[in-house]
């Protein structure tokens, strides 16, 4: 079995991304990903957090 990478994200339609805030809180995002050649596309809504 091989490792996964960072482009085996762009085969899930969503992930969630969790960010640290300063305080240490957690805050889970989800993300839509894609694949761009060698590049992980990563985008969210505008008016997300």
């Amino acid at each position: 079995m091989t490792s996964p990478s960072l482009l085996d994200l762009a085969d899930e339609q969503y992930v969630l991304l969790t960010t640290t805030r300063r305080s240490g809180v957690d805050v889970a995002t989800p993300v839509w990903v894609g694949r761009d050649g060698d590049a992980l596309i990563v985008t969210t809504a505008r008016d997300a957090g």
